[in-house]
């Protein structure tokens, strides 16, 4: 990031770091701050963002910059300014994706190669990026030889291939404003027909929220043996929880004790003898969790939207893990008091929206479709955020005919069928 921006580099090639904005030193952090970086920067920034930014800005007219890099700042929120610097200041040529493939020994990201050239020219915004993805774990030694014949087979009127290992196809160029992604012509096609259908997101028609943060889930964790000897009032400050290993698809199969303390004063917790019992040997490391006041040193570290939850008692809400490897998505429901835990993400319906055709619309194969293309995914693994899940396209029951609201009423009782257990 020293590197002066007049030095016109022709040609770019690097493996950049990944580092969070919360473990910059302070050098680096002053630097994302002076005037060139604060239109771009924020808190959540990666230090991989300005490595792939300041590179781009310092190539020559039409020079290249050809990275290996995580895949994740394609569809992240707090990286949208770097995708629409790049939008402005050059185009795609080549993109090769290797999902669950692991390129380095010592780490797993979900890796990708780019190739971008800087370019001011309004026509080479139109031209078609070669994009190669990789579909399984394991692959011979001739993957390089491989990929770069499947690269070199993309003319621009090559059309799209896919087998059990590999897929390659030409891809539009990304535009402003926009999360990334790719997709193939018949996949795109899909996309654009039921985004046409749709007038509403999920984020319009709901409260999306995240779990809560315990930041030493084991410190609260009751077991039935534990929770046997409570006294009443003791009991009251054990809450039901739902976890990722709860939810299956439609149905919650289970929720987890914790202690849930937040509201409780000091005066409160020392006349629980069980629970203080509990809590007071696990104290300082309780005090040493992020974000936690040494004062309330029994709290969880992050609590948020915890009204939402108390609003929806005794309501349906829609519960999915945070983080899933499962082919089919797994969208619970439950009317059951509970909370959320930081492995989950809760949708609470607003009034007038049916949560029984909501849950069976998030987990239809047409959002599933959705989500794995446009969605936030580390290789095979979907990744279920606030701000992706708020963005899934809603299809309003009122513009079904009966015979598809028919076939989306036999596909839900049919899956829960499956995966109810009693």
């Amino acid at each position: 990031l020293d590197v002066p921006v007049d030095s016109r580099p022709s040609l770019i090639i690097g493996n950049p770091p990944y580092v969070k904005w919360s473990r910059l030193d302070k050098r680096t952090k002053a630097t994302l701050q002076n005037d060139f970086w604060k239109s771009y920067t924020n808190g959540e920034w990666d230090l991989l963002y300005a490595f792939i930014l300041w590179s781009a800005e310092m190539l020559d007219e039409n020079g290249e910059l050809i990275f290996i890099v995580p895949y994740n700042w394609f569809n992240s929120t707090n990286a949208q300014s770097l995708r629409d610097y790049l939008v402005q200041a050059g185009y795609f040529t080549d993109i090769v994706c290797f999902h669950e493939y692991k390129v380095f020994d010592d780490a797993a990201p979900n890796a990708i190669i780019f190739r971008y050239v800087k370019s001011q020219s309004k026509s080479s915004k139109k031209n078609k990026i070669r994009v190669v993805e990789l579909k399984q774990r394991n692959y011979p030694d001739s993957v390089v030889v491989d990929t770069k014949k499947m690269l070199d087979r993309l003319t621009p009127k090559a059309k799209d291939f896919e087998d059990s290992e590999y897929k390659s196809f030409l891809a539009e160029q990304p535009q402003r404003g926009n999360r990334w992604h790719l997709a193939n012509r018949a996949e795109a096609r899909n996309l654009k027909s039921l985004e046409s259908r749709t007038t509403q997101t999920i984020g319009e028609i709901t409260s999306v929220a995240v779990g809560f943060v315990s930041g030493y889930e084991e410190g609260f964790k009751i077991d039935d043996e534990v929770y046997q000897k409570f006294s009443s009032k003791e009991r009251l400050f054990v809450k039901e929880f739902v976890k990722a290993k709860d939810c299956s698809t439609y149905c919650l199969q289970s929720t987890s004790r914790f202690l849930f303390l937040d509201d409780c004063s000091q005066e409160e917790l020392e006349a629980m003898p069980n629970i203080y019992k509990l809590l007071k040997p696990l104290s300082e490391r309780l005090r040493a969790r992020y974000g936690v006041s040494e004062d309330e040193w029994w709290s969880w570290a992050t609590v948020r939207n915890h009204q939402l939850f108390v609003d929806y008692k005794n309501r349906k809400k829609i519960i999915v893990p945070g983080i899933d490897r499962s082919l089919q998505a797994r969208y619970c429901a439950t009317k059951k008091i509970v909370l959320g835990g930081g492995d989950v993400l809760a949708i609470f319906p607003s009034k007038g929206v049916s949560a029984d055709y909501l849950l069976a619309w998030l987990n239809s194969e047409s959002v599933s479709d959705w989500y794995r293309i446009k969605g936030s995914n580390s290789g095979h693994r979907k990744l279920y955020t606030q701000s992706v899940v708020s963005d899934i396209p809603y299809l309003d029951p009122s513009v079904l005919s009966k015979k598809d609201l028919q076939t989306v009423v036999d596909n839900s009782l049919g899956l829960q069928k499956k995966n109810v257990k009693n």
